[in-house]
């Protein structure tokens, strides 16, 4: 058994931090998400997958030729995850 990592106020100022930005994770299909709203009270962040900053959309690669691989595309519809959970996959434990 683990015991879960209780959330501090400065843990919780860290989080707030986030709403309205872009976070790498390793659960969605583009590995980046955008934290929508976080509500502290019901210990819930909203957040969807988006498009990596990182994605090409030209379809080419740095020197001008056809990239093969392609691109991932997110899967529509809102997330929620617990703050503890957001903690750890946007900022990383320690």
């Amino acid at each position: 058994m683990y015991s879960v990592r209780k959330l501090d106020e400065l843990d919780i100022k860290d989080i707030m931090e986030y709403e309205g930005k872009q976070f790498s994770d390793n659960f969605s299909a583009t590995g980046s998400s955008l934290c929508l709203s976080i509500d502290v009270k019901a210990d819930k962040v909203y957040y969807q997958e988006c498009y990596s900053r990182y994605a090409n959309f030209t379809g080419k690669n740095i020197y001008g030729e056809r990239r093969d691989d392609s691109l991932r595309h997110p899967r529509t519809g809102l997330k929620t995850m617990s703050m503890t959970r957001f903690y750890g996959a946007a900022i990383g434990w320690v």
